[in-house]
């Protein structure tokens, strides 16, 4: 079976998820999201296919991942009143056709057209996705496996979206991002389908959304706010690292390896956060983050680089899994995780303008600064939250 729903008292929310359920959740994320997972390929096929400049390239990206952020942030707030499977399989058919259409646009007008319809598709995906997965009874391994999926895709989308942009440009990447599709529409027949959260007392009728708890947006937010000051330099690393003179062989295997341990690291983290507290962890990760953001953006050195660019890119990743179950210790209802993937694509479709703008006005220190900033201010966000999950975490019978 691929599903079960845990009958003790107070826990008929939670679901246990077999490892073909959990293995076809994770794959039909990543899957869905793959056109998001390579973004920067995606600008730069548009823009050679087009003639364009990044800054149209860059909105186009941009309204993407905002019609993402919108329709996922829509879909976790009435995912109790949705079929999640249902809702995971539309979202899916949604995102291959808009991927096969893109494949026959002839103006920049119609491909934004036709990316925002994709988004619209990809975000209740996603959204509902990662709800089912903060419904999970032993969730810092179910997100530890779902955030090792993304580590997987990228190793392959790093190899394979290149490849085909070099024989069949555009078209080529799209291409891929539909085979995704394909191979995502049938797994998804293997995703549970559980019922919704129960109603509390008083409630009547429909399903309502469960609110999310005290302390929970100002958690999204944070965590939202650490990996915009993640992504603000993630996506200048590599215009960075040629200016510090790395070779793009050496720039290639250097990220190659990062998503091979993003692939291992979450499913490590996820074993091992079952063991540790989460504030304990998180609060080591985002000061590593800002010492690496501070070396990347003041110090020059090509040694510094190779050691701190793929650590500032694996670190978040590896926090993830641990910053979720966080979440689902005091949000069981799943909706806080559903939620997450809105703020992270908003956060995601502004990086690229904030980075740039900020480099053009005070080069690399300013953008490694405003890493520093962000992160920071994420963290202690974050960090009530986390004291508060641990709490809850303690007074769980062994």
């Amino acid at each position: 079976m691929a599903l079960s729903t845990t009958e003790a008292s107070g826990s008929s929310h939670l679901v246990s998820l077999s490892p073909i359920g959990l293995g076809a959740l994770s794959a039909v994320m990543v899957l869905g999201y793959s056109s998001g997972l390579a973004m920067p390929f995606n600008m730069q096929a548009i823009s050679n296919h087009f003639h364009t400049s990044q800054t149209v390239t860059g909105a186009i990206a941009a309204a993407e991942l905002l019609a993402i952020s919108g329709t996922s942030f829509l879909a976790a707030k009435y995912a109790a009143r949705l079929d999640v499977r249902r809702g995971i399989g539309a979202g899916m058919l949604i995102v291959l056709l808009a991927n096969l259409a893109t494949l026959l646009v002839t103006d920049t007008a119609l491909l934004t057209i036709v990316r925002i319809i994709a988004g619209c598709g990809a975000g209740p995906a996603i959204a509902l996705t990662m709800s089912l997965a903060g419904r999970s009874d032993n969730p810092r391994i179910t997100f530890g496996v779902t955030n090792s999926a993304i580590g997987v895709m990228g190793m392959f989308l790093s190899i394979g979206v290149p490849t085909a942009m070099e024989n069949w440009g555009m078209h080529g990447a799209y291409s891929v991002y539909s085979l995704c599709g394909l191979i995502a529409l049938p797994l998804v027949l293997l995703i549970p389908s559980p019922p919704p959260p129960p109603r509390t007392a008083g409630q009547t009728g429909a399903a309502k959304a469960t609110p999310i708890p005290p302390g929970g947006w100002a958690a999204l937010i944070g965590l939202a706010l650490i990996l915009l000051g993640n992504g603000v330099l993630m996506m200048l690393i590599f215009i960075i690292g040629v200016e510090r003179s790395i070779t793009p062989a050496t720039l290639k295997l250097i990220f190659f390896i990062a998503s091979a341990v993003m692939a291992v690291g979450p499913i490590l983290a996820g074993f091992l956060g079952s063991k540790v507290s989460a504030t304990m962890p998180i609060g080591v990760i985002v000061a590593t983050l800002v010492v690496c953001a501070w070396v990347l953006g003041n110090i020059e050195a090509g040694a510094a680089y190779i050691i701190c660019a793929p650590l500032f890119a694996v670190l978040p990743i590896l926090m993830l899994p641990i910053a979720l179950a966080a979440f689902s210790l005091v949000d069981p209802s799943g909706r806080m995780a559903g939620t997450f993937p809105s703020f992270m694509t908003f956060g995601a479709a502004f990086a690229p303008f904030i980075g740039g703008a900020i480099k053009d006005q005070g080069g690399d220190p300013a953008v490694g600064w405003m890493a520093i900033l962000c992160i920071v201010a994420g963290g202690i966000m974050l960090a009530r939250l986390a004291i508060r999950a641990d709490r809850i975490r303690r007074a769980l019978p062994a």
